[in-house]
């Protein structure tokens, strides 16, 4: 019994050896908060967090034991964290400026936090160096783009029935220039009413056109899966989401309980949901009804009528409409798209 106790003894002396203690004191300076001084000591697996009192002149201090180097993380924010290095028996001082730690501070009392120090604001100097150049870059292209634009336009008008313009305009976007493309697609029908490619540039404007932001859906009747024909009239009134998806589709499938978030949030505001099938396999849109309990308008594009009319090639796909029926977004789903309803429901009841 005595050896044991002895052994213990022993054990705990060695190991009391081994902790030692590591001081970290320091200084905002022009220190302006009321935040604690945030330290993550990573000692073990799962760091360990202090918060620490900043005084009114920004000075601090901490005292604490450990048996080997480790990393520790200071921060009074997030976004500017500073990572020192510590050994057990160091005492580290440390100054840095309120708002940027990170690109300020200095550090002594410890080698290996001091050449962290150095070799990170060097690496951080680059990297805000390279965001300069990366910025005036971009606008550089911009600028380019806007120019290189200008030269297509101006060169599409001067002979708007001119065959090589098909394959200038496509580095026009139809969406911001819909007034060039429809004088385009007037000239080259009228100058080459058989040709095919122009034939099939008109069908694809036509399409394209219909979904421009701003443009008004008419219309919309599909059946249900009782075979009962739902206008997409029947919502006006409603911001609305037309939403074409399939059983087969997993996104799709993935997205379904998002709607249901959105319609359950925004439902009595005045939102509501149009999903359209492309399904064409009929009972497995009719079992993926049943397992889905969307509780909104589901009908199927049998013919692919709508779905050819707006050129959905892809799905899913989401076309959001105000009250009054015109296209505000499209293609939008997650957050973005929830921000885009509650947006447009607020203006709509604003009003």
């Amino acid at each position: 019994m005595k050896r044991i106790t002895s052994c213990l003894c022993l054990l705990l002396f060695v190991l009391g050896l081994s902790a030692q203690q590591i001081s970290i004191k320091g200084k905002i300076i022009k220190y302006s908060g009321t935040d604690s001084l945030t330290l993550e000591i990573y000692t073990q697996q799962v760091p360990i967090e202090k918060k620490i009192p900043v005084s009114k002149k920004g000075d601090f201090f901490y005292n604490y034991s450990a048996q080997s180097t480790h990393f520790v993380n200071l921060y009074l924010t997030k976004n500017d964290v500073v990572t020192l290095v510590a050994s057990p028996g160091e005492t580290i001082s440390f100054a840095g400026e309120f708002r940027q730690l990170g690109a300020t501070y200095s550090v002594t009392g410890s080698e290996q936090a001091k050449a962290m120090q150095q070799t990170s604001q060097k690496v951080l100097a680059k990297q805000k160096e390279a965001m300069r150049v990366q910025k005036a870059y971009e606008k550089t292209m911009d600028s380019l783009s806007i120019q290189m634009k200008r030269e297509l336009v101006s060169a599409i008008n001067a002979n708007p029935s001119n065959y090589c313009n098909l394959i200038l305009c496509r580095s026009l976007s139809i969406e911001e220039y819909s007034d060039v493309y429809q004088s385009l697609d007037s000239a080259l029908m009228a100058t080459y009413p058989n040709d095919a490619m122009v034939l099939e540039f008109h069908a694809d404007v036509m399409r394209q056109l219909l979904l421009r932001v701003g443009t008004k859906i008419n219309e919309i009747s599909l059946p249900n899966q009782k075979l009962e024909t739902i206008n997409l009239s029947s919502l006006r009134g409603k911001v609305v989401l037309i939403d074409y998806w399939a059983s087969w589709c997993r996104p799709c499938r993935m997205e379904i309980p998002n709607f249901k978030r959105m319609y359950n949030e925004f439902h009595d505001k005045g939102f509501d949901i149009y999903s359209i099938s492309v399904d064409n396999d009929v009972n497995a849109w009719i079992k993926a009804l049943s397992q889905e309990q969307m509780p909104w308008a589901n009908v199927r594009d049998i013919n692919k009528e709508y779905s050819n009319m707006f050129n959905v090639n892809a799905i899913p796909f989401t076309i959001l409409i105000d009250a009054e029926g015109k296209i505000v977004a499209k293609g939008l789903r997650g957050q973005e798209l929830s921000e885009k309803i509650a947006e447009v429901l607020k203006n709509t009841n604003n009003k």
